[in-house]
């Protein structure tokens, strides 16, 4: 389950007025169960298209993109009714990844369908509304990817023993060996961390990378990192309070990263972490303009800049309330307002 769809969840209790279903293909955590109000699975189209017709007396339906192809179910099932399309992962906004002209295909096809769009950033905004010619009759606004105040307010009571170094949470992914030789995806190129880990090693800056599958884990331990599987939300928010900096972004330029707001930038504030944003140039401008990271182009320059955590952390914690999700969804429950029958 994407997070930001159960962080809009929980945000959204505060306005009974909107009784919410959500149809999820599979939930990664198990804390996320419980999301209010109903969880309803599906494995393929033809499943979903059943899930929408159980609730064809819905008001508005909100699809985070990706996969795109669940507005076509939505229009095909419920052909009047308002479509939110929350978009944060446009196959047209990646270097490369797999089948892409065909997703773009399906992604031009669901802006069409949409009616009012939620986007990730100000960037993503102006990139999509130019890129997909979308008229200015439909109303947007940009909402970001913020922690709930409940975490917010649990991570600042914690009070845990720091370790120095840099962490890091989220997929990633390394060249692997194989029967067929050595073999790199090239759709995750910007989540291939090699680089970083070994320049760290080199200059005795421990990195520790918490969400690792075991396919990578060994590469990066021989690499010199404290790797990690899978934790329980709030057990891996506790772990990233405990480190200097949180890294965002990528050893290298990418446009996948060009305008995107991660969800591991905002987890980081809310563990009173400061963050290190490089290579990902409008999530850096935020956090250097919010006081509580630092925006570079190389990962060449983290050890020119790393002491300065030590006066960015109160920053990060004194702020860290000014960005929870139960602000930024009144712009979402507005948006809802403009659109609904």
């Amino acid at each position: 389950m994407c997070i930001r769809v159960v962080k809009q969840a929980l945000a959204l209790r505060e306005y009974p007025e909107y009784s919410l279903v959500h149809m999820q293909t599979c939930v990664a955590n198990p804390e996320c169960q419980p999301v209010p109000v109903m969880l309803s699975f599906y494995g393929a189209p033809n499943q979903l298209i059943q899930k929408i017709r159980e609730h064809s007396d819905a008001d508005i339906v909100h699809i985070h993109n990706e996969p795109d192809w669940m507005a076509h179910c939505v229009r095909e099932v419920l052909p009047d009714v308002p479509i939110v399309y929350d978009v944060h992962d446009l196959a047209s906004q990646q270097d490369t990844c797999p089948n892409r002209e065909d997703r773009i295909k399906t992604e031009k096809e669901a802006i069409s369908y949409a009616d009012a769009y939620v986007f990730v950033s100000e960037g993503y905004e102006r990139w999509a509304r130019k890129y997909h010619n979308i008229p200015d009759s439909k109303p947007s606004i940009v909402l970001h990817s913020c922690c709930n105040r409940d975490i917010v307010l649990t991570m600042a009571q914690a009070q845990l023993p720091r370790i120095r170094g840099i962490a890091y949470e989220g997929a990633i992914s390394a060249e692997i060996n194989t029967p067929w030789g050595p073999m790199r995806d090239p759709s995750s190129q910007h989540r291939d961390l090699t680089y970083l880990v070994g320049f760290c090693e080199k200059h005795n800056i421990p990195i520790a990378l918490y969400g690792v599958d075991d396919a990578y884990a060994k590469s990066y331990m021989n690499l010199g990192a404290m790797v990690f599987g899978r934790y329980p939300y709030i057990n891996m928010l506790h772990n990233l309070s405990r480190y200097d900096w949180c890294f965002v972004g990528a050893p290298e330029e990418t446009k996948t990263l060009e305008h995107a707001m991660p969800n591991k930038l905002f987890e980081s504030i809310a563990a009173g972490t400061p963050v290190i944003c490089c290579n990902a140039p409008e999530a850096g401008q935020w956090a250097e303009d919010n006081g509580v990271g630092i925006n570079i182009r190389s990962i060449h320059e983290i050890p020119e800049i790393y002491m300065k955590h030590k006066e960015l952390r109160p920053n990060v914690e004194a702020k860290r309330f000014d960005f929870v999700m139960e602000e930024e969804i009144k712009k979402l429950v507005e948006l809802y307002g403009k659109v609904k029958p």
